[in-house]
């Protein structure tokens, strides 16, 4: 099952980006302040094809590898893992925060 970005809360005072670059078609923009209902945006298993999120923090490469999801900012050195699939169920629906600060937080939805 994949795994779904439902809403994308954006709590920044500029607005953020979200490429899916493997269906161009399903990227858009969400507003400063504002919460933004996807038609189930997904992300990538192939870290080749990410999900690109850009924040105030910068651009973020998002991919699911072996139910983790993972991600890492451009230019940073280490990766992060946002849901792991042990503790959150990856797969299905999830919800993501982006903080003032670009910080990006997902939870199951």
């Amino acid at each position: 099952m994949p795994t779904n970005i439902v809403t994308i809360k954006n709590q920044a005072d500029q607005s953020i980006f979200a490429f899916n670059s493997e269906n161009v078609g399903n990227s858009f923009w969400t507003k400063p302040q504002s919460t933004t209902t996807t038609n189930g945006l997904w992300i990538s298993w192939h870290q080749d094809q990410p999900l690109v999120l850009v924040t105030p923090r910068g651009a973020s490469f998002v991919w699911d590898n072996n139910w983790e999801i993972h991600g890492q900012f451009e230019g940073a050195s280490n990766e992060i893992i946002f849901l792991r699939g042990s503790e959150n169920g990856v797969g299905g629906d999830i919800a993501v925060t982006v903080a003032s600060s670009g910080e990006i937080t997902m939870v199951k939805a």
